[in-house]
């Protein structure tokens, strides 16, 4: 429905409760205006029908030889005295005295409207003169119906039972309507320019609204028309409600061919299921899902494609269509692909490396320390000097070797999460380097509050282990405490391994945590350089990171965040 046409109908709607309210007011007023009439009517027959009973009744007694017909007379001639002086009320308004001779109502009372002076007597089963007819009859009460003219009356009818009479009070109804129609004509007047007044304001005020609106969905239409990426919305049921020009394309088909039809032939069979429970996932509180699977194209090629669908849901929560927007990840899926395959190669090359290292390392160790057993008597000091350091790189290249399959396995290994004991962990660590800290009377500190994490718990020893043997070996002479912290952020845990020792200077911060990275304090000391880069890694994959700061004179801290987000292991 177009904007224009929706304030019509806003205008329409106006309309029509203003009809309904002005009659419904208008209906009520009267009701009410009828009902006080009514009573108004029924009040005055009734009082002057008990007051020509009393006259009558008086006459009887007192008036029997002042009036020659006889009482009765004395009584209608002082009637008609009063009537004739009686001008009636309103502009219709009457009141008639009736009697029942043979088959005919006579009227005693000259009448207001129609044959003045002398009333033309009313067939008593006449249609006309209905109030009257029912006051001859000893009835009393209020009627709507015709009167002696045929016109149609509101009228109280009442007997007048000394004299067998009947009274009647009534008004024309198109009296008491009257008002009421003026009022509603008056009323459809000011309605009727009120809402063409508030019509035209409306229309002045929304026209520059809908006029951007329009151009505001004119624009929205066309940057979506000309996206590169699939834009499509459909129902629950997968039937298509829109496309753009992009999917048309895509798919080499025509807007009305693809509009109507469901998306389910589309992805290739073995992601179809997949793609379904995905998109069974969309609720209000999660209105968007990220599915990459495979879809064939119009040319029946097999493209991988990242689709961002979003929920779109009623004030109900109740799912009425779904937003997705395509994009082609062909090129970048056959990229990961092509990396793995050249990252599986260089991890079985790096593990033949290790593995044809450490045979030739052990074996030159072997005999080199065989050599210097056997024939250490006839070794010069030099060549003593030389065993020796052949010993000590074979051991090297062992280590070297080790770290290496360590890093690998870091990588590639999954990691179980379960619940650490910190205070249990950072002990087993300190047992280890007991005999250490003992010779070199090295001060341990820990906080006493240490908490229960959810991590990988040989990952984490190993993380607080190198962290130490890094202090151990680079702190020097200088080194005199190893200190273990905790804190925690909102989102993190954060555990710390300070030392007083060297330290490092402030440029090495920044790359001591790649690989193979070695500085300037650590030369003339045996390392890999993979220790901090396997810390590193653990710490990505509990969704954290790793930094370090120098000590003001000297020492320095390392510091590793673990997620606080991390679900257990089944």
């Amino acid at each position: 429905m177009s904007e224009r046409r929706r304030v019509f109908l806003l205008v329409l709607i106006m309309v029509v409760v203003s009809v309904i309210v002005t009659w419904v007011a208008i209906t009520m007023l009267y009701r009410a205006a009828l009902n006080e009439e009514r009573a108004r009517l029924v009040e005055t027959a009734q009082s002057q029908a008990r007051l020509i009973e009393a006259v009558a009744r008086f006459d009887v007694l007192y008036s029997k030889r002042d009036h020659p017909e006889g009482p009765a007379a004395a009584t209608l001639s002082q009637i008609k005295d009063a009537h004739e002086r009686y001008k009636g009320f309103g502009k219709t308004g009457e009141f008639t005295l009736s009697r029942k001779e043979g088959n005919n109502i006579v009227f005693l009372l000259s009448h207001r409207h129609y044959d003045l002076d002398k009333p033309k007597p009313v067939p008593f089963d006449s249609d006309l003169a209905e109030p009257m007819r029912l006051a001859l009859s000893g009835k009393s009460g209020t009627v709507i119906g015709l009167d002696y003219r045929g016109e149609t009356v509101l009228a109280a009818y009442e007997p007048v039972g000394e004299l067998n009479l009947g009274i009647v009070v009534k008004i024309d109804l198109s009296e008491i309507r009257a008002p009421f129609i003026r009022a509603v004509l008056i009323s459809a007047l000011i309605a009727a320019l009120a809402i063409l007044l508030g019509a035209w304001l409306f229309v002045k005020v929304t026209n520059p609204m809908i006029r951007r609106l329009a151009e505001s969905e004119e624009r929205y239409r066309s940057l979506v028309e000309n996206q590169t990426e699939l834009v499509s919305r459909f129902t629950p049921d997968g039937t298509f409600v829109f496309v753009n020009n992009a999917c048309c394309h895509f798919f080499e088909k025509t807007r009305a061919e693809l509009i109507g039809k469901k998306w389910h032939p589309l992805p290739v069979e073995d992601d179809l299921s997949f793609v379904q429970e995905k998109l069974q996932t969309l609720s209000p509180s999660k209105p968007t899902v990220l599915i990459e699977n495979r879809i064939l194209s119009g040319k029946g090629d097999i493209h991988w494609m990242q689709f961002v669908n979003s929920g779109l849901f009623d004030l109900d929560g109740n799912l009425k269509e779904i937003q997705s927007v395509g994009r082609d990840i062909t090129d970048l899926k056959q990229a990961e692909e092509a990396l793995q395959e050249n990252t599986n190669k260089i991890k079985l090359f790096a593990y033949s490396i290790s593995h044809d290292l450490k045979g030739p390392a052990f074996s030159i160790h072997g005999l080199t320390k065989r050599l210097s057993r056997l024939y250490g008597n006839i070794l010069d000091e030099k060549g003593t000097t030389y065993c020796d350091q052949i010993v000590k790189a074979s051991e090297q290249i062992v280590g070297l070797a080790e770290n290496i399959n360590v890093y690998i396995s870091t990588k590639e290994a999954p990691i179980t999460i379960e619940n650490v004991n910190l205070k249990n962990l950072f002990q087993m660590v300190r047992d280890e380097i007991a005999p250490q800290l003992s010779i070199r009377k090295l001060k341990w500190s820990q906080p006493d509050y240490l908490p229960e994490i959810k991590a990988d718990k040989l990952a984490i020893v190993r993380v607080i282990r190198n962290l130490v043997d890094n202090a151990l070996k680079y702190g020097g002479d200088e080194l005199s405490e190893i200190k273990i912290g905790y804190q925690e952020s909102d989102d993190s845990h954060i555990l710390s391994v300070m030392d007083d020792g060297i330290g490092l200077k402030t440029e090495d911060s920044k790359e001591i945590f790649d690989t193979f990275k070695r500085t300037q304090t650590s030369r003339g000391i045996e390392g890999a350089g993979l220790g901090l880069a396997i810390v590193k890694e653990i710490a990505e994959r509990h969704a954290g990171k790793t930094w370090m700061k120098p000590g003001s004179e000297r020492g320095i801290n390392f510091s590793v965040s673990i997620s606080k987000n991390l679900q257990l292991s089944d």
